[in-house]
């Protein structure tokens, strides 16, 4: 087999150029974390004071942290119910496990800023 070595020069802006039109409308980690913390408050009603009451026990950094566990983009089916947050609905924690990791990471994101808020609350 005869191959040949080809050099490709391409010059930073070019490159850069190219990443910025790739990723123009693509949003920030931060920002999909706010909407996901917005949505948490407002389409499922996951306010602050509940979490103040039913949340005590450390289960929202809990919950972030089962919910990346797993980095492979498939959560495996038999330790879903390993990692749910005790008092949470099975249901929902399951539906939330088999999102996809990307998706999991902002969820996880935003049940930090969850904990935060309740933290900053309760001070």
């Amino acid at each position: 087999m005869n191959c040949k070595k080809v050099n490709i020069y391409i010059d930073k802006k070019t490159i850069l150029k190219k990443i910025k039109v790739n990723n123009k409308n693509m949003k920030t980690g931060i920002e999909l974390i706010r909407e996901e913390r917005q949505e948490q408050i407002t389409k499922h009603g996951r306010i602050i004071d509940d979490d103040i009451k039913f949340n005590i026990s450390g289960q929202l950094a809990d919950g972030a942290y089962g919910l990346i566990e797993f980095s492979d983009e498939e959560y495996p089916s038999d330790r879903i119910s390993y990692f749910k947050p005790p008092g949470w609905d099975s249901k929902i924690w399951e539906h939330m496990c088999k999102k996809s990791y990307k998706d999991r990471l902002i969820i996880a994101g935003a049940l930090i800023a969850a904990e935060i808020d309740r933290i900053q609350r309760i001070l």
